[in-house]
């Protein structure tokens, strides 16, 4: 039976295979790394610095709900309280802080400052890394689409 894949999408077919199962074998082993435990951000804490005068203008008016019963330091912590404007406005702002945050390191980068962390490690150039005899996880062989 012939080929029912053009011979022209082939090649292409062959890396989508291998780049999926590169993913795949990504996927599980990052699933496997451990992610540590973070110890519980304390409400009160929270309260004193949202009522101090270095609070910023969304954080202070969360307060202002809590004050008023709409919802709890703890909700908002958990990540509850979307049913509170002034939540979704301060879960907005933090957003766009670290986008913001995460550009400059970014331009910093790229204007070559050296102020800015190094990055964990350097890039390297894809290489296709072959299993070794012990290895069961290639499985660039298989094929999922038909």
């Amino acid at each position: 039976m012939p080929n029912p894949i053009p011979a022209h999408l082939r090649s292409a077919l062959g890396r989508l295979n291998d780049t999926v199962a590169e993913l795949d074998t990504r996927i599980a082993r990052a699933n496997e790394i451990p992610v540590p435990e973070m110890e519980p951000v304390d409400p009160k804490v929270v309260e004193q610095y949202a009522n101090s005068p270095d609070a910023p203008a969304p954080l202070k008016a969360v307060a202002k709900a809590v004050a008023e019963g709409r919802t709890s330091w703890a909700e908002v912590l958990a990540g509850g309280g979307r049913d509170v404007p002034e939540v979704r406005d301060l879960q907005a702002a933090s957003a766009v802080q670290l986008e913001r945050e995460m550009q400059k390191q970014l331009d910093d980068e790229a204007a070559g400052d050296t102020s800015a962390p190094p990055p964990a490690s350097p890039p390297r150039a894809r290489q296709r890394r072959w299993p070794a005899d012990d290895e069961d996880e290639d499985f660039s062989d298989q094929t999922f689409l038909r």
